[in-house]
């Protein structure tokens, strides 16, 4: 979550889309987290005030300067210090060294070799995942419209979804 939707909830942009395509690409590139965190407060903090790390520094891959500065644009606190829109994201993305190593074989045996569940297909869930999962969907509720209109019913008039 960028740190302006954070500040403002319900705000989203092309600015914040930016924001989480560059976090998903230091998670990808580094195998960890941006900020890691024990609470989903303590994440905000991070991104409305922590610098983001540089990815290089986590050891996990070499990275050209040039693909480490568009994740470290991508992740800016100021989103007018974001690449302005997708298409500038994806030619800074093409102009960066190694982007024509990654062939369409080169993908392929990427995934094949790292998507979830390894070479079984099955999905890898830790049981941490399974536990969260299991509170969330407990919590699910459905906020009933009214009879002829898209509206939802009054707060408090909501029902828990079976399951």
């Amino acid at each position: 979550m960028a740190p302006e939707t954070i500040r403002q909830p319900g705000h989203g942009d092309i600015a914040s889309d930016l924001y989480a395509l560059s976090a998903v690409a230091f998670v990808l590139v580094t195998g960890r987290p941006l900020f890691p965190a024990s609470s989903v407060e303590e994440v905000w903090r991070h991104r409305l005030e922590t610098p983001a790390p540089r990815p290089s520094e986590s050891g996990a891959v070499e990275l050209s300067e040039d693909f480490e500065r568009l994740i470290l644009d991508g992740l800016s606190k100021d989103p007018a210090q974001r690449p302005a829109d997708m298409g500038v994201f994806l030619e800074r993305l093409e102009r960066s060294p190694k982007a024509s190593e990654w062939t369409p074989e080169r993908r392929r045996a990427w995934w094949t070799r790292f998507r979830p569940g390894g070479s079984s297909g099955e999905p890898r869930i830790s049981r941490r995942t399974e536990a969260t999962l299991r509170i969330d969907l407990s919590l699910r509720t459905l906020t009933p419209a009214g009879p002829d209109t898209a509206e939802p019913a009054p707060p408090g008039d909501s029902t828990a979804l079976p399951g």
